[in-house]
């Protein structure tokens, strides 16, 4: 990984692609790079690189866990270059989960889990 770990819970590696979500508007964020109990490391394209702290993002499930979407409120704590890549990294905290959006967190933890190399 890029940058450091910063968080209290165990990280699960994946990649899948996330959505910015603002003024019910759609807008290619990036990649979801990895994600664990209460947060979440994303590739941001360099275009969104000022993004506010407090934003939300959209994941399209995978087609194994159902389908269907999960939104997510987060609060970015921290961003960090990647060279000449066209990504920041940014380290996000969950800002609230309620029961269902835990569980499909749970889920897609489970789903990265099971389906790296």
């Amino acid at each position: 990984m890029a940058g450091e770990n910063h968080r209290h819970s165990e990280r699960h590696e994946g990649f899948w692609k996330v959505y910015l979500v603002k003024d019910s508007e759609e807008i290619d964020l990036g990649f979801l790079f990895d994600l664990s109990d209460d947060g979440i490391m994303l590739w941001i394209h360099k275009e969104q690189k000022d993004l506010d702290k407090l934003f939300s993002i959209r994941i399209y499930l995978p087609a194994d866990l159902g389908g269907g979407q999960l939104n997510l409120d987060l609060e970015l704590v921290r961003k960090t270059g990647l060279g000449l890549s066209p990504y920041i990294e940014g380290g996000c905290h969950f800002v609230s989960l309620d029961g269902d959006q835990k569980i499909l967190v749970d889920k897609l933890i489970e789903y990265f889990d099971r389906v790296k190399p």
